[in-house]
């Protein structure tokens, strides 16, 4: 395996932390492949390596770890919201607002009910249990790994958190608006489809 293995100079960066005050300050070093120089880039976000990056002092989570996952979340809350609204047609948007599915959403990112019990009954019947693993039992497990300096990790997880049920009732609201325009043109389509 070893000797399988190739290092692609343009996605290795060399990390150099220098102390400065009370701090430690990131220089990056990049090599050019055909000539094999070195050139010097000032790097605030310090050493990146899989989905996290290290500034000196902490570990967080990479800010492209962190925007898929809240891509991810947006996706989510859109169906969720189009199904939801599409769902209820009889309630307002006071009712949709006030039984959003935020819990179901929420599992599907941060904690799940019953993690250890459901961690535990995938071992039992043979199944992955990293499967039940959700974006929050990721990152609180990295924090955990990586104390004391994580905890940045947790504080990046909770603002994503924060912003998940203001996502959902965006999209209810979005699609409750757009809910009649929807119905007309589901009826259109129906009603060609039956003269065809």
């Amino acid at each position: 395996m070893g000797s399988n293995l190739v290092i692609k100079a343009e996605k290795t960066e060399i990390t150099v932390f220098k102390q400065a005050h009370k701090s430690l300050t990131p220089i990056s070093f990049t090599v050019d492949e055909k000539s094999y120089r070195s050139s010097r880039k000032p790097n605030s976000d310090g050493m990146a390596y899989l989905g996290f990056r290290f500034d000196g002092r902490n570990v967080y989570l990479r800010n492209s770890t962190v925007a898929n996952v809240a891509g991810k979340m947006f996706r989510t809350c859109q169906a969720v919201a189009l199904n939801h609204v599409d769902r209820y047609l009889n309630k307002d948007l006071h009712w949709l607002i006030e039984n959003a599915p935020i819990d179901d959403v929420s599992e599907r990112f941060f904690q799940v009910k019953d993690f250890e019990e459901a961690i535990s009954k995938a071992r039992t019947v043979g199944s992955d249990p990293y499967r039940k693993m959700t974006f929050f039992s990721y990152a609180k497990r990295a924090a955990d790994e990586f104390r004391p300096n994580g905890k940045q990790i947790e504080t990046q997880t909770i603002k994503l958190k924060k912003q998940l049920e203001g996502m959902l009732i965006r999209q209810i609201v979005a699609r409750f608006q757009t809910r009649d325009v929807r119905l007309e043109l589901k009826l259109a389509e129906r009603k060609a489809e039956k003269q065809a």
